[in-house]
């Protein structure tokens, strides 16, 4: 997770040294699926976590 918040940071950052149109459009799409992402990563560790501590079962794949 942490790395993803350093691959934004870093398209951020090349966005503001010359940003146009098209960067910033293709940051908003980039920013969005990584913070999906994210969002997603975060709840599956949580959910793994709180199946391991209650019954040491992983949790289905639920969609």
């Amino acid at each position: 997770m942490l790395g993803l918040e350093f691959a934004l940071a870093a398209d951020l950052l090349r966005t503001a040294v010359a940003p146009t149109w098209e960067d910033i459009a293709k940051l908003a799409v980039i920013a969005a699926i990584r913070t999906m992402l994210n969002y997603f990563l975060a709840k599956d560790i949580a959910a793994f976590d709180a199946a391991r501590q209650s019954s040491g079962i992983p949790p289905s794949n639920r969609v």
